[in-house]
């Protein structure tokens, strides 16, 4: 499978916040991440993603 790792950058520092990550969605300045489980986590204020996908992370900006 490709699962992703999520970091999100808060005071310049990149914070893991989920990992085995299948599915990300924006919506309204939100993430909403899906890990392979199906457990879900809401990231607000989020106004920018940038993805790496050979290492399979996904950063989120506020």
């Amino acid at each position: 499978m490709c699962e992703g790792v999520v970091f999100l950058v808060r005071d310049g520092e990149r914070v893991k916040v989920m990992e085995n990550v299948v599915s990300l969605h924006l919506k309204g300045g939100r993430a909403i991440l899906v890990d392979d489980f199906g457990r879900d986590k809401v990231i607000e204020g989020v106004k920018e993603v940038r993805v790496n996908m050979v290492a399979h992370e996904i950063t989120l900006y506020p």
